[in-house]
């Protein structure tokens, strides 16, 4: 069973953090990108079952891959080109 924590900023201190469950990221390039973090990096790519049932649309039209890196952590790459920077 997981328990899942939830703090507000203010009451998080240094030194509280100990994982972050998933990284999402804005790419100009998808096909690029995939390859970086495939290929360049290593990183395993979420094919088939492992894509999340919301996500399944979006990566079949290819606006989003999924990576997890060795200690479990998710990086999502969005291809939205019309996003502006915050």
């Amino acid at each position: 069973m997981t328990t899942i924590l939830t703090t507000t900023p203010s009451t998080l201190t240094r030194g509280d953090l100990r994982c972050v469950h998933h990284i999402a990221l804005n790419v100009r390039d998808m096909q690029a990108s995939r390859h970086f973090y495939s290929t360049i990096l290593g990183l395993h790519e979420l094919t088939g079952d492992e894509i999340p049932a919301t996500l399944i649309d979006l990566v079949a039209a290819g606006k989003v891959s999924n990576f997890v890196t060795p200690d479990g952590t998710i990086l999502d790459l969005f291809w939205t080109p019309d996003l502006t920077p915050p």
